[in-house]
């Protein structure tokens, strides 16, 4: 598609797996899917993302935002992957990516956080 901004293509990630060596994406999109994927699954598509040196990840989790001392935080679940537990994927990205900012926008109450390569 075109936008005022520049050509987008949307891929997915078996996709990006066939992309010429030119062909680098800026930004990597995941709203909802990784509380619906296991930790092995997740670190796949962070593998992925790294092999094509993408610098920016936007994520959409599972969760509320509560305020404690001023402070935003994430409750009910949110970045929990569907392993045994349910432990949090939020670490794996947090290995590779920097936290930009994370807030919930509009009339999701959901954490929407954009991401950096480190």
């Amino acid at each position: 598609a075109r936008y005022g901004w520049g050509n987008v293509r949307v891929l997915t990630l078996d996709e990006l797996a066939d992309v010429p060596d030119h062909y680098r994406p800026d930004l990597a999109i995941n709203v909802h899917s990784w509380n619906e994927c296991s930790l092995d699954q997740i670190a796949r598509w962070l593998q992925t993302l790294a092999a094509l040196r993408v610098k920016w990840l936007f994520t959409v989790s599972h969760g509320q935002l509560e305020t404690l001392r001023g402070t935003p935080r994430w409750r009910q679940k949110a970045y929990y992957s569907w392993d045994r537990g349910n432990p949090s994927f939020r670490p794996l990205i947090e290995r590779d990516f920097f936290l930009v900012d994370e807030q919930s926008i509009g009339l999701s109450s959901h954490p929407h956080a954009l991401w950096q390569r480190k």
